[in-house]
């Protein structure tokens, strides 16, 4: 298990909303903005993006990190200080007061 420093990386999620033909939400890195979708219906959507929340859960934890919800649109990534992440920087998280 990883007991040096850690960083935290902020991703943006936006909650479902209708997209066209469908419901869908986004996400924001440092890459840019990916959407996902679209699915039938709002609760479609909502119940694929708790599973991506799930997953991102494990894979940060099979990297010797964890993740977290600030908020409801802010999920932040804390990793490993040498582990490469596409997150936005968040300097002011609780990992990265230096």
């Amino acid at each position: 298990m990883h007991t040096g420093p850690h960083r935290d990386h902020l991703f943006h999620v936006t909650l479902p909303r209708r997209r066209g033909a469908g419901w869908g939400w986004t996400v924001t890195s440092a890459r840019g903005m990916r959407l996902h979708g679209p699915w039938s219906t709002r609760e479609q959507a909502a119940n694929a993006r708790r599973r991506l929340l799930w997953r991102w859960q494990h894979a940060a934890r099979a990297r010797g990190g964890w993740m977290w919800c600030q908020t409801a649109v802010r999920w932040v990534v804390t990793l490993p200080a040498d582990q490469p992440t596409d997150g936005l920087p968040f300097e002011h998280a609780p990992c990265n007061r230096g």
